[in-house]
């Protein structure tokens, strides 16, 4: 990883990352920004608008002492593609492990109120979701690079702005939201190339894929694709868009748009059910439910919307080959909310499905294929039903078929409003598109009472085939109509629907015979080929299909040319399973009269009792009843009996039928649920009487859970249960043996159920230990009805003390449950002013928090204390200045009874802690009221302004220089005033905001010998430097007592941008001398800071021969200290400039050389040396040789 040093801006790579801060902005036009090869090349870069992005992000990150940072426009070397996808795939850890964020917003200018922060450009790129969300410490920052806020802070603010909750901003995993939701967050936000839109958010979702810009909304599908392979979230289905799109997978986070509020459930046990990526397209294994004619259906998803938690998503998806296999997504502007009462997943279990993937515009080769379109005139595209080989556009259907002749180019079925179906097939023959058809009337009754059924010789379509030349492609267009006028007796007769099947499958064409049950097409079909009648291929079993369906002339046909009535489809279901399922008692006669089991099993076990019980089927229960061989308690692979599917789903009927044959009431399931269970939790009152009036139901059994009857009751809010279970006389034992946990009642208070405390507190009275953990409960959970209901009951008592020594109305207070609090005040006994274990009262409680409402209620009744300290003597007004809640300081403030300067027992006003907590807003409202004593001092000696200078805060700075009460040259006992604390210490915009008030002194003071300048650079604070030198204008070479500049120092401590800065901005004489005659030069080299030295010798001003008082010069200082790289350095010039002799060299590099036994330039001269004595010898008689 690559950094940026804060003081040198050179950029070095890192293995082992030290502490650094991240920067978060919007890139400016090509060219603005300062890149990787700008800092590389080290060319200058001051005049290009992104210099300052860099300079003040290295200024606030020093400030907070930092030494690097990482900003993307400069710290990625973009020409290598190896490294530019490394750095976007690391770049949310990048930002999740710096130590700050700061979030730089252009568009914001200073002192904009938060609709302007709401309209930033930052909020609607793509880049910075993750920006916004990876890192623990954001700090937003205006168009002055003066603080507006933290995240933490804001967090309201950006939460409204992005829809992100704010448990997601304060730190929680945004892994706890669904998939849905975090595309949410993204459906707003652009980017400058289609591909980042994907790309900016692996990270976000735990995924790596590498960069194929030019792929465009392909990227966005590749993600989806990579998300599926990490989880098993299903609502990554769960989008909307008005796009035409057929594809499970959504085109772009647009779609996602109104998936704000979506969250996952697991009540279809689907989680272990990943998604993956087939060449069929996504296979999904999804409960499904039809819902029309038009094979369209519902696929169930695990998840839900949070203001519907109990009702499942689904989205809409069609059977493009009537198999229950392959689909398509269709309706795809809607997503539909299915009630659980209506949908049970054993009725409709679920399926393994293709949903295929959105096709590719069709490609034609004119060599090997040419284009047939077929005209719908006539049909509505929701009763159309095609394979996907096929393109649905504009109203007509394109397919490319190959030029092949004597093949067949498509397969058609058109049904008619009168019943009649009609089957086309389109062949290729000579080179010439023709059609073959044949009609099927429908069903007539004869004379003589027999149902006749024939193929038409009558010719009941006309087809018409025309051949055009269109941009060099051949089409074959195809108008599919009755007969013409003169000659059609099928005058009025519309089409109802038509199939457009695999031109090369027979096998999908009598599959969907079978399954709409078109006799005549089976028997057309079967005579054409061999079919082998109990294959289990992936299309399924024909007669279990026609089951399915009602055929029952269907199921006979097949049936007779041998298909097998016990045979299982892919789903491992037979016909009398099919037919049981949806109350086809004429096939589950003929299939029994067959010799098909009765109590046959399919793959979870169940029989086709069970199925017809789960779905209501009376009559079909009724058959299978009334035979002697029907097994009525078999238990599926749950344990569950058909009584306990009937009692979970709520019939009546049944259930009198399975008890009256000797079903056992008191079957359990794997769970332990039984048939009584299921019914007290679903609310089923009619059942549990039937139970009841058994007279053998056990009412103590433990359910899902461990939960018993009375728990289940109580958690789901069933009063007419608890009513009818107490009636029966056998409550009360079950009633204390749930007691002794607390659960019902519990359950009840948290779930705000107040009918239900009501039904049993009045079967069974409470302790007063339990009546005060109920009432702790609904408190804390805001459910006033059950507060007010508690509070009515005798022997209740309201005055216990909970953790903390906190009371009811603390609990409330806290969590800012208004009507509780309001419920609560309304009894007299409560007091307002009650103190917990740290003193702190409700008002207390609800300052910290911001709770308004609940603070307005509180203060309304007159009996709070508005100003009641705690322990520590902090009032409710302090506690809300110290945490920036500025309408409950406001709130406390328009009271007489509040002091607006109180001290608590560490001296703290609420001034001061505002201040202190860098809440500008809280700090501009108590200066405006004029009761404020700005100057008062805490137990340091500081004042309200001193603390902000002290911690750094520029913003509440800026609140007291506009009323006057910042006394600049003030000090908090420490050497210094507060602007030359500001510049010392790192407080850069503390310090740029001082030095904007004016007249400051940042000469030497009483308590130093030196300027501000000089300890700026003795401190190493470059911008302090900078600032004084290019704002204060201050003199950039002042002298100490010892003649010392700022330069000389500089260059003494190694700070290279310093010595930069004085040279370039300030001007200073490189070659000043202080009162030893040592010059900056002399220092630099006697200390090895070879970049200086070199800048220094640059500028051509500076004597490397010059003597100091002790006749030591800047070489031989470098080379009794043994810094090569310095000697090499000086063996470059002379002091006059380079004077070459007739040999090439110069008379210094000339005397290194000669020298070179002494290895000067191979070793420090202390190991080369024998002794002192030795060096000074050397020394001497290079200098001897060079003056001559």
């Amino acid at each position: 990883m690559r950094l940026l040093h804060t003081d040198t801006l050179e950029i070095s790579q890192f293995h082992q990352i030290p502490p650094y801060a991240i920067l978060s902005h919007t890139w400016g036009d090509d060219g603005e920004d300062v890149t990787y090869e700008d800092i590389r090349d080290k060319v200058l870069t001051t005049g290009k608008p992104g210099y300052s992005k860099i300079k003040n992000t290295c200024l606030r990150a020093a400030e907070d002492g930092l030494d690097h940072v990482w900003i993307d426009s400069c710290c990625i070397d973009k020409s290598s593609s190896a490294e530019l996808s490394e750095a976007l795939n690391s770049m949310y850890a990048w930002y999740q492990e710096a130590e700050v964020c700061y979030v730089y917003l252009v568009d914001v200018p200073h002192g904009s109120d938060r609709s302007v922060i709401s309209k930033s450009r930052w909020f609607t790129r793509g880049w910075t979701l993750q920006e916004l969300i990876a890192p623990s410490d954001v700090i937003f920052l205006d168009n002055e690079w003066r603080e507006i806020g933290t995240k933490s802070d804001l967090r309201e603010v950006i939460s409204e702005i992005t829809g992100i909750p704010v448990n997601i901003l304060l730190g929680d995993d945004p892994g706890q939201a669904s998939i849905a939701q975090r595309m949410s967050w993204a459906a707003s936000r652009v980017t400058k190339r289609i591909e980042d839109r994907a790309y900016s958010l692996m990270g976000l979702f735990g995924v790596n894929m590498p960069m194929l810009y030019g792929e465009r909304e392909r990227a966005f599908i590749r993600l989806q694709e990579e998300i599926m392979k990490a989880s098993n979230d299903h609502s990554i289905f769960a989008w909307m868009s008005p796009e035409t799109n057929s594809g499970p997978l959504a085109s772009s986070p647009n779609a996602f748009a109104d998936s704000r509020d979506i969250v996952l459930v697991d009540a279809l046990n689907t989680f272990d059910n990943h998604a993956t990526v087939t060449s069929q397209g996504i296979q999904l294994t999804v409960p499904f439910m039809g819902v029309g004619q038009e094979a369209v259906g519902l696929a169930m998803l695990n998840c839900a919307r949070s203001s519907r938690p109990g009702w499942f998503i689904a989205i809409y998806l069609r059977d493009i080959s009537l198999t229950m296999r392959n689909f398509e997504r269709v309706r795809c502007e809607e997503l539909k909310l299915v009630n659980p009462k209506s949908f049970n997943p054993l009725i409709y279990p679920s399926r393994e499905m293709y949903i295929r993937n959105n096709r590719p515009k069709i490609k034609v080769i004119p060599e090997r294929s040419e284009i047939c379109v077929l005209d719908l005139q006539g049909i509505r595209t929701n009763n159309l039903h095609f394979h996907a080989a096929w393109e649905l556009s504009n109203g007509t259907l394109a397919a490319a078929i190959p030029k092949i002749d004597d093949t067949i180019c498509g397969r058609i079925l058109v049904s008619s409003t009168d019943g009649a179906w009609s089957r086309i097939l389109l062949r290729r023959s000579e080179g010439r598109l023709s059609a073959e058809v044949s009609s099927i009337e429908p069903q007539r009754q004869s004379e003589t009472g027999d149902i006749t059924q024939r193929v038409s010789s009558q010719k009941r379509l006309s087809v018409a085939i025309q051949k055009k030349l269109r941009q060099n492609n051949l089409f074959w267009t195809v108008r599919i109509g009755h007969a013409p006028p003169e000659c059609d007796p099928y005058e009025g007769i519309q089409f109802s629907q038509m199939m457009v099947l695999d031109r090369a499958s027979e096998d999908e064409e009598l599959l969907f015979a079978a399954s709409h049950g078109v006799e005549q097409i089976v028997k057309l079909l079967i005579a054409q080929k061999d079919v082998k009648m109990n294959c289990k291929d992936s299309l399924g079993a024909l007669i279990a299909r026609a089951a399915e369906g009602g055929h029952l002339n269907v199921v006979r046909l097949l049936l007779e040319i041998g298909a097998q009535p016990e045979s299982f489809d892919i789903e491992r279901r037979s016909p009398i399973h099919y037919a049981a399922a949806n109350g086809h008692t004429d096939i589950v006669s003929l299939l029994l009269a067959r010799g098909v089991n009765v109590n046959l099993k399919d793959k979870d076990l169940w029989t086709p009792l069970a199925h017809a019980a789960a779905r209501g089927q009376d009559l079909m229960v009724q058959l299978f009843l009334s035979r002697s061989d029907t097994s009525i308690d078999i238990h599926d692979k749950y344990r569950r009996t058909p009584l306990l599917q009937a009692a979970r789903e709520g019939h009546v009927e049944i259930v009198k039928m399975l008890l009256g044959s000797g079903s056992d009431p008191n079957s359990e399931d794997q769970d332990g649920m039984t048939p009584l269970l299921f019914a007290a939790r679903n609310g089923h009152e009619v059942i549990l009487k039937e139970l009841f009036n058994t007279g053998k139901v056990h009412i103590n059994l433990a359910g899902e859970k461990g939960r018993p009857l009375l728990q289940l009751a109580a958690e789901n809010g069933r009063t007419e249960v608890l009513r009818m279970l107490f009636a029966t006389g056998k409550a009360d034992p079950l009633f204390h043996r749930a007691k002794l946990s607390g659960l019902p009642l519990q359950l009840a208070a948290k779930h705000g159920h107040a009918s239900v405390i009501r039904e049993l507190l009045d079967t069974q009275p409470l302790d007063r230990k339990d009546g005060a953990g109920l009432l702790q409960v609904a408190a804390s959970n805001g459910h006033a009805a059950v507060v007010r209901e508690l509070l009515a009951t005798k022997g209740i008592i309201m005055h216990t003390r909970y953790e903390n020594e906190n009371t009811l109305l603390h609990l409330a207070a806290e969590n800012g449950h208004k009507d509780v609090v309001k419920e609560l005040l309304t009894d007299i006994r409560v007091d307002p002013d009650s103190k917990n274990k740290e003193g702190k009262t409700p008002l207390h409680a609800a300052a910290r928090h911001s709770h308004i409402e609940v603070i307005q209620e509180l203060l309304a009744t007159g009996r709070t204390y508005a100003d009641c300290k705690d322990n520590v003597g902090m009032t409710p007004l302090q506690l809300a200045a110290c945490h920036g809640n500025q309408w409950v300081v406001w709130l406390l403030l328009i009271r007489k009874d509040v002091d607006a300067n109180y001290e608590h027992s560490r001296g703290m006003t609420p001034l001061r802690l505002a201040a202190k907590n860098g809440h500008a807003a809280v700090t501009r409202l108590l200066l405006a009221i004029g009761m404020v004593d700005a100057d008062v001092q805490d137990l340091e000696g500081k004042t309200p302004f001193w603390c902000a200078v002290v911690y750094g805060h520029h913003k509440v700075i800026r609140e007291f220089l506009k009323v006057g009460k910042g006394d600049l040259d003030s000090t908090d006992g420490s050497r210094y005033p507060a602007v030359w604390h500001a510049a010392l210490y790192g407080k850069a915009a503390v310090f740029e905001e001082l030095l904007n008030v004016g007249e400051v002194n940042l000469e030497s003071t009483p308590a130093s010998k030196w300027t501000l300048l000089h300890l700026a650079v003795i401190h190493g604070r470059k911008y302090s430097v900078e600032l004084l030198l290019t704002k204060a204008k201050v003199n950039p070479q002042p002298e100490d007592n010892e003649k010392k500049t700022p330069l000389w120092f500089a260059a003494n401590l190694g700070h290279y941008e310093i010595v930069e800065d004085l040279l370039e901005i300030g001007k200073c004489n490189p070659s000043c001398e202080d009162k030893d005659k040592t010059t900056p030069l002399h220092m630099a080299a006697a200390k090895g800071h070879k970049e200086i030295v070199r800048k220094l010798l640059a500028t051509g001003q500076v004597n490397p021969w010059a003597k100091d008082s002790a006749g030591k010069t800047p070489i031989s200082l470098a080379k009794r200290n043994g810094f090569r790289g310095i000697v090499e350095e000086f063996s470059r010039i002379d002091t006059a400039g380079p004077r070459y002799e007739n040999s090439g060299n110069t008379s210094l590099s000339r005397q290194v050389s000669e020298d070179k036994h002494q290895e000067v330039m191979e070793k420090p001269l202390e190991t080369n040396m024998a002794n002192a004595v030795g060096k000074r010898m050397l020394i001497r008689n290079i200098f001897n040789k060079n003056k001559k």
